[in-house]
């Protein structure tokens, strides 16, 4: 996340070599080997090549961070109740995520005051849903149906 604050820099670097980088995040980065077609990834470099949608989503990156760090700093210290989730939670977790360190989604049952439900799939990385689409629908049935 970081990297992504560098103006301009990510951008650059993801569109070098026909939008190679995106290619091999959905290639080389997947747990689930071939997850994603050749037809899938096109369109993905397709969608990166409309004006502005590439610093768009690396903006998410670059807002999450920043927001944090001033929200932090206008609110000073913040009672631990506040910003609790209130509604029904199903968290569903690839474990070999490689963007996500799984210590920091650890425990996070305890920021939630309401019914929660943790699915972990070991063998599953940062695209769960496609990765894992048949554990992922049933989770999300289960949990729909139970609430």
């Amino acid at each position: 996340m970081f990297f992504f604050q560098i103006p301009r820099l990510p951008e650059w670097l993801i569109r070098r070599q026909n939008y190679r980088a995106i290619e091999r995040t959905f290639t080389e980065k997947v747990v689930r080997k071939n997850t994603f077609t050749t037809e899938e990834v096109e369109h993905y470099k397709e969608a990166a090549r409309q004006p502005g949608a590439l610093t768009g989503a690396i903006n998410y990156y670059r807002a999450n961070v920043f927001d944090r760090l001033f929200t932090r700093k206008r609110q000073g210290n913040v009672n631990q109740s506040n910003g609790r989730v209130r509604v029904p939670t199903l968290f569903i977790f690839g474990e070999q995520d490689f963007a996500i360190i799984p210590a920091s989604v650890r425990g996070l049952n305890k920021y939630i005051d309401a019914y929660y439900r943790e699915v972990r799939i070991p063998d599953s990385g940062h695209w769960v849903q496609n990765e894992a689409p048949a554990e992922v629908n049933e989770a999300l049935i289960n949990f729909l149906s139970s609430q």
